[in-house]
């Protein structure tokens, strides 16, 4: 009896233990019988209370009403006991599939990568469908309710607040170490459709690839840069390709196309549909500079396969036509013109020119050789070649009779020899002996008159005797006159 007695307080003890709420009862274990005063305790009844109890033992402790102290040992999950919940170091929650932590939270000495690590085991995905280490699906509806809500996203990163209290090379919110490589073609990110925002700067340290895809750059979506076809890139604005760089079937005009849309330029203001402007100044460091330009046109280096009728650095097809009486195809404002090459001009040449140079050539400059011969039409000539050509005289002198020069061309001296002879000195002296000499001088009286006659012509000087009506040797009365003809 006393046995029987012991077991009935047992029983009792545990139905007490496990007597629960009403909002309870669909998962804790519950007393099968409410037992009255007097009852007789049968062994029917313990059988039924212990068999409740072992056939639901998984249920003696839930719901909760306390803290469950695991003291480090796992839970596991499945049927054969290798997925699992567990901490493995102290301030550590580690989630193991297949036997392997594949998530891992706190910052330990065990997990000193990140606050939470997710690093899944090996697996074999399902063929022919798109496959990801971690997912953010979304299969269910997330509610936004009324009001303005600011962000909605699928991934919300905060700012990371970090504590430096050593020396952060870089830092980031997110960060991806690199691209994938096992795929015929492989990216570290790929946004696959819609918009892609970055309020703050981008910084790229590689390469963008556009693969075809324009970059817009305006908030209207009417200016971009693109690449309409291969080998080609269109700068657009407003709309229209203004800027085309490289040459294809449609752009066979020049490497840089530059072709402004229709505009209306600024009232009273010069405009121009290029303008290389210098609002910042170019420093040249010390040293020799060559050449210091605002624009700078190399040597075109062309490969011609063909025939190239005409080429050229520079070239302006036409002058405008709306300047009224002033159109030009080109126009130096200011400052001095240095040509060092050839000047061909097959139009009309209007200019005002200061010429310095000591020496003149090209088609359009007459040589000496071009001057003696005298029969060319199509050029022009300098001053300094001018007395080149035969008709010019090559000197000439006015001298008094004791061979004072009064004035002169290309003459040195006159020297007295004797009564009526004189030896002029030329100055540059002539090609040959054959050059002609002529003169006239004052007469004596006025009844009688002097003939000047020319001896002993060299190449540098000629001698000059003047004859009175006798044929005699004398002088004039004031003065000679002479000038000569020939090659220089």
């Amino acid at each position: 009896m006393r046995e029987h007695t012991r077991l009935l307080v047992f029983a009792l003890m545990v139905a007490a233990v496990f007597t629960i709420s009403p909002r309870e009862l669909e998962s804790a274990v519950t007393k099968l019988k409410t037992w009255s005063t007097g009852e007789s305790l049968t062994a029917a009844n313990l059988n039924s209370e212990f068999s409740n109890i072992y056939d639901n033992g998984e249920d003696l402790g839930w719901p909760a009403t306390k803290a469950k102290d695991m003291d480090a040992n796992a839970i596991q999950l499945d049927g054969d006991q290798d997925t699992t919940i567990t901490a493995d170091t102290d301030d550590q929650i580690d989630f193991a599939i297949g036997g392997a932590d594949a998530v891992v939270f706190g910052h330990t000495s065990g997990n000193t990568g990140a606050a939470a690590l997710f690093d899944s085991g090996a697996f074999t995905s399902t063929a022919n469908t798109n496959i990801g280490r971690a997912r953010v699906a979304n299969s269910n509806a997330l509610t936004v309710p009324a009001g303005t809500t600011s962000i909605a996203a699928t991934l919300y990163l905060e700012e990371p607040n970090l504590v430096a209290t050593g020396t952060i090379t870089e830092s980031a919110t997110l960060y991806i170490e690199g691209a994938a490589s096992e795929a015929t073609t492989d990216y570290a990110l790929i946004v696959d459709s819609g918009t892609a925002r970055f309020d703050g700067t981008v910084q790229i340290g590689g390469t963008v690839d556009l693969n075809g895809n324009e970059l817009i750059i305006d908030a209207d979506a009417d200016t971009s840069m693109t690449a309409d076809s291969d080998d080609r890139l269109d700068i657009r604005i407003g709309g229209t390709d203004e800027v085309v760089m490289g040459l294809d079937g449609t752009n066979s005009s020049g490497a840089v196309t530059l072709d402004i849309r229709a505009m209306s330029s600024t009232a009273n203001t010069n405009v121009s549909r290029l303008h290389v402007k210098s609002s910042n100044a170019l420093t040249i460091p010390a040293g020799t500079t060559t050449i210091a330009a605002g624009t700078f046109l190399s040597e075109p280096n062309f490969t011609a396969t063909g025939t190239i009728t005409s080429a050229v650095n520079l070239y302006i097809a036409d002058a405008p036509s709306e300047g009224g009486s002033n159109n030009y195809a080109l126009w130096v404002d200011s400052g001095a013109t240095q040509l060092d090459g050839t000047l061909a001009v097959e139009g009309n040449l209007t200019a005002t020119l200061d010429i310095s140079a000591a020496t003149y050539s090209g088609a359009g400059v007459a040589t000496q050789a071009e001057q003696e011969t005298g029969t060319a039409t199509d050029n022009v000539v300098v001053t300094g070649r001018q007395h080149f050509h035969q008709s010019a005289a090559k000197a000439w002198a006015n001298f008094l009779v004791d061979g004072t020069l009064q004035d002169s061309y290309n003459v040195t001296s006159v020297a007295k020899d004797a009564t009526g002879k004189w030896t002029v000195t030329w100055a540059t002296d002539f090609a040959d002996a054959n050059y002609i000499t002529v003169g006239n001088a004052e007469s004596v009286v006025a009844t009688s008159h002097n003939m000047l006659q020319f001896n002993t012509p060299a190449v540098g000087t000629v001698k000059i005797e003047s004859l009175n009506g006798s044929s005699a040797a004398s002088d004039p009365a004031t003065g000679l006159y002479v000038a000569a003809f020939g090659d220089h």
